[in-house]
């Protein structure tokens, strides 16, 4: 994949792992409706969590009956978030920001590993960043671009 160079100097090259799933902007949007589909379900799942850990501290103060009722269904909300970041990762994307459901889609930009951001407000993908980096930048429209076609050597030749 070619990604334009930009100016950027640092000391510090980032690891890029064997094996990894890298993507490119059409490959990212591509996976738009199954990302924020698992997204969606991550933010309801992490909501279930906080919401049995509230009701498990309350329980605590009641009865060791109703801590336990409270704890198996903490435990069972825990194993669905569980099963719902497996999924994102399965999908070689990552959670970046909790909260918001932030997900990067892992790519390589001047040698480097860096995300293409799909921010939870965002309808598209609009931004990228290096993995190590927290600032954001915009994506060059130049990336939405088609890659250009092969060429053969033997056009190359001219007669």
């Amino acid at each position: 994949m070619m990604m334009p160079s930009f100016e950027e100097r640092s000391s510090v090259r980032r690891a890029v792992k064997v094996g990894r799933k890298i993507f490119d902007v059409a490959g990212a949007r591509e996976m738009l409706p199954l990302v924020r589909t698992i997204v969606a379900d991550l933010l309801e799942a992490q909501a279930g969590v906080a919401a049995a850990q509230r009701t498990r501290a309350a329980a605590e103060q009641e009865s060791k009956p109703e801590a336990w009722r409270a704890g198996d269904e903490l435990t069972e909300r825990q194993k669905r978030l569980a099963i719902v970041q497996g999924e994102l990762k399965k999908l070689g994307v990552h959670l970046l920001e909790s909260g918001r459901g932030d997900v990067g889609f892992p790519t390589i930009i001047n040698g480097a590993l860096a995300y293409l951001v799909l921010r939870g407000e965002d309808d598209d993908v609009y931004q990228w960043r290096y993995c190590d980096q927290p600032r954001f930048r915009p994506i060059p429209a130049s990336w939405y671009a088609s890659p250009p076609a092969r060429v053969d050597d033997s056009e190359l030749v001219t007669p």
